[in-house]
C-alpha cells in the first residue's frame, strides 16, 4: 500500500463529501417523491370524498323521490276517502299508475261510482215505500168499506130471514088454528 496518506485522506474526504451530496440528493428526491405521493393521495382522497358526497346526495334525492311517489298518492287517498266519508261523491280521484296505490285509488273510485248509483236509489226508496204504504192503506180502507157493506147486507139478510121465520111461524099457527 504505497498510497500516500494525504491522498487517501483527501480521497476519503472527497468520497464522504460525494456520499453526503448523494445522500442529500437522494433525500431531497425521496422527499419530493413522497410529497408528490402525499399530494396525489390527498387529491384522490378529496375526489373520493367528493364522489361519496355526490353519491349520497344522489341516493338521498332518489329516496326523496321514491318517498314522494308513495307519500303523495297515500295523502290523496286519505283526503279522497275522508271527503267521500263526509258525503262528497263529486270528488275527483287521481289515479297514478298500476301499482298497489294505483289499484287502491281505482278501488276507491269504483266505490265512489257505486255510491253515486246507490244514493239516488236510497233517496227514492222512502217515496216508493210511502206510495206502497198509501196503496196498502187505501186497500185496507176499501176492504173496510166492503166489509161494512157486507155486514150491512148480512144483517139485512138476517133480518129478512128472521122476518120470514116469523111469517112462517105465524102462517103455521094460522094453519094449525084453521085445522081445528
Amino acid at each position: 500500500v504505497n498510497y500516500p496518506l494525504e491522498q487517501l485522506t483527501a480521497a476519503f474526504a472527497r468520497a464522504a463529501q460525494l456520499q453526503t451530496q448523494l445522500s442529500r440528493h437522494a433525500g431531497d428526491a425521496l422527499e419530493k417523491l413522497l410529497g408528490e405521493r402525499a399530494a396525489t393521495l390527498q387529491q384522490r382522497a378529496a375526489w373520493t370524498l367528493g364522489l361519496l358526497l355526490a353519491g349520497l346526495v344522489l341516493v338521498a334525492a332518489m329516496l326523496w323521490r321514491a318517498l314522494a311517489g308513495i307519500w303523495e298518492p297515500v295523502q290523496a287517498a286519505i283526503a279522497t276517502t275522508e271527503r267521500i266519508a263526509q258525503g262528497d261523491l263529486s270528488v275527483h280521484i287521481p289515479v297514478h299508475g298500476r301499482d298497489e296505490l294505483g289499484r287502491v285509488l281505482q278501488a276507491i273510485a269504483g266505490m265512489r261510482d257505486r255510491l253515486r248509483e246507490l244514493v239516488p236509489q236510497l233517496q227514492s226508496a222512502p217515496g216508493e215505500i210511502h206510495r206502497a204504504a198509501d196503496e196498502i192503506a187505501a186497500g185496507h180502507q176499501d176492504l173496510n168499506h166492503r166489509s161494512e157493506a157486507a155486514a150491512v147486507r148480512v144483517q139485512a139478510v138476517a133480518n129478512t130471514v128472521q122476518q120470514l121465520a116469523r111469517t112462517v111461524a105465524d102462517t103455521a099457527q094460522a094453519a094449525g088454528r084453521a085445522r081445528q
